[in-house]
């Protein structure tokens, strides 16, 4: 039996309150218009087959049995997604990433925030010494 553990403990995926599986940030953020098509369709399937957590094993081959392209292709397509900020890899694990606490830091970065106390320090204001 595979041990699951999360890549990024920061960025845990929560299905969001509101809405289902598939968060409305990844429109509200631009996300959609940041990725290729075939990317958010590897994202989507991703999705799909992740636990509760945003955790899949999935491995290249079955992936791209199941979405209709070559490896090659699914590792190009995960390159996209984790540049993007979307998705996690270590080599073995997929982690859906949570987007609600990736526009917390993109937010910080924006107002000028360069190091994590300082990102921290925009998003909730006082002091990483308080």
């Amino acid at each position: 039996m595979i041990h699951k553990k999360l890549i990024d403990y920061r960025r845990k995926r929560r299905v969001p309150a509101q809405f289902g599986w598939v968060d409305h940030h990844l429109v509200r953020n631009g996300y959609c218009r940041e990725c290729s098509t075939e990317a958010l369709g590897l994202y989507l399937f991703l999705i799909a087959v992740s636990d509760c957590d945003g955790l899949s094993y999935y491995g290249d081959k079955s992936i791209s049995r199941e979405i209709n392209c070559s490896e090659d292709v699914v590792s190009r397509l995960r390159k996209e997604l984790v540049i993007a900020g979307l998705l996690a890899f270590d080599g073995t694990i997929y982690q859906i990433l949570d987007l609600a606490e990736a526009s917390q830091v993109s937010t910080a970065q924006a107002k000028g925030a360069h190091s994590v106390s300082e990102m921290l320090e925009k998003m909730f204001g006082g002091t990483a010494d308080d």
